[in-house]
């Protein structure tokens, strides 16, 4: 409850003067977080998963979640014109796949949502690249983000040394 009134918010979920009637219920967000995510993107992830034979497959979505609001009028729509951007905002998939036992391959996407663009439907797609191998000489990353193709991505690149000591 304390958490909750340093946010400005109250444990009903109930308005506060000069709020808006219809303001989420903290226990109503996070059961339906909790519902969507544990017992049906779970499942999903571990069938993309074996199905697929990678060694990562994580999914984060709210499509339930903003699906749900929207039906029941706790949240207003994002976009009033375009009904697909108001569920996938804010959705994230990355893959993961071992080769070896010392190279270890990552991508991911996310969407974000921009109200300025007409593209995939008002999304912004970030995507992410990497691969991490292990050496005796420590753990190396190539991680890319392409977001400069003005400069043919090669301000996006970044390699990273790691290296430890145990006795």
């Amino acid at each position: 409850m304390e958490i909750l009134s340093l946010m400005g918010q109250n444990i009903t979920g109930a308005p506060q003067e000069g709020e808006d009637p219809r303001i989420n219920n903290p226990f109503l967000t996070s059961g339906a977080d909790f519902l969507a995510q544990f017992q049906v993107v779970r499942r999903g992830e571990r069938l993309i998963r074996n199905f697929l034979h990678l060694d990562m497959f994580s999914m984060r979505t709210q499509v339930l979640q903003n699906w749900m609001f929207q039906a029941t009028g706790l949240q207003d729509p994002v976009d009033r014109n375009n009904p697909f951007s108001n569920y996938f905002d804010n959705t994230s998939v990355s893959i993961g796949k071992y080769f070896g036992a010392d190279m270890f391959a990552q991508a991911g996407v996310s969407l974000r949502y921009d109200a300025n663009k007409v593209d995939f439907g008002g999304y912004t797609p970030e995507l992410d690249f990497g691969i991490d191998l292990q050496s005796p000489l420590g753990n190396f990353r190539w991680n890319l983000i392409p977001v400069h193709p003005e400069s043919w991505y090669v301000s996006d690149i970044s390699f990273t040394w790691t290296w430890s000591m145990s006795f």
